[in-house]
Formats: C-alpha cells, sequence, structure tokens
C-alpha cells in the first residue's frame, strides 16, 4: 500500500487535470449562454 500511495500521489494530479478540463468544457457552454443572454437582454434594453 505504501508503494502504491508513493506512486499515486504523483500521477492524482495527471487524473485530475483531464477531469477539471472536461469539467469546464462541460459547464463553458452554459456560460457563454449567460453572457450571449446578457448582451441580447442589454441590447433589447
Amino acid at each position: 500500500p505504501s508503494i502504491l500511495s508513493h506512486f499515486s500521489t504523483p500521477l492524482l494530479p495527471l487524473y485530475t487535470f483531464p477531469l477539471l478540463t472536461t469539467l469546464s468544457s462541460n459547464y463553458h457552454p452554459p456560460s457563454l449562454n449567460l453572457k450571449s443572454n446578457h448582451t441580447k437582454e442589454e441590447l433589447e434594453a
């Protein structure tokens, strides 16, 4: 277990980085939609 933990610690960023990128890419379009909605509201107002 000590060897596993020793090797899993440096590998954690390798697993968390893609997961963070996928999460950001999944949540990016909604943020763009919110921005476009705000600009539309500003244009209408």
